[in-house]
């Protein structure tokens, strides 16, 4: 079976229990990496204890807070920069759908750029996966 045991991964936007971070903070763990996961709440710690991995409370969408976990973390092999957002609002053409594309676009900038840099030896040789999701429910 494929193992990343050895291996650090550091995944982002991994609050949810039913998001896409966290099923891959989970699938990573699985396979034996060392796994750590961020969110922009609390709640980071309860999905950390679920796979035995290690949590971050950031907000990636202030740069400041980017360059503090980046100093917190170690080198990694794996980065999976997953940024998504549901939005319970109104409809699309208030500007708002805009305003979440822009928090999802600034999140992944500045993870990419603090985070990718600390990937350990030859970025060609590792893992770098960027996904952005949005899910826009009308009212």
């Amino acid at each position: 079976m494929f193992s990343l045991a050895g291996k650090k991964a550091l995944v982002t936007g991994a609050g949810s229990a039913n998001g896409i971070g966290f099923a891959a903070a989970r699938s990573l763990r699985e396979l034996g990496a060392d796994v750590l996961i961020t969110s922009t709440t609390g709640r980071i710690q309860e999905r950390a204890s679920e796979i035995g991995a290690t949590a971050f409370v950031a907000d990636l969408t202030v740069e400041s807070e980017v360059k503090a976990l980046a100093g917190k973390i170690p080198l990694l092999d794996i980065l999976v920069n997953n940024a998504g957002m549901t939005s319970v609002s109104s409809p699309a053409g208030t500007g708002e759908a805009t305003d979440l594309g822009n928090i999802i676009i600034k999140s992944t900038i500045y993870s990419s750029l603090n985070h990718g840099t600390r990937v350990s030896g030859a970025l060609a040789q590792h893992l770098l996966i960027n996904i952005r999701t949005t899910a826009l429910i009308a009212q």
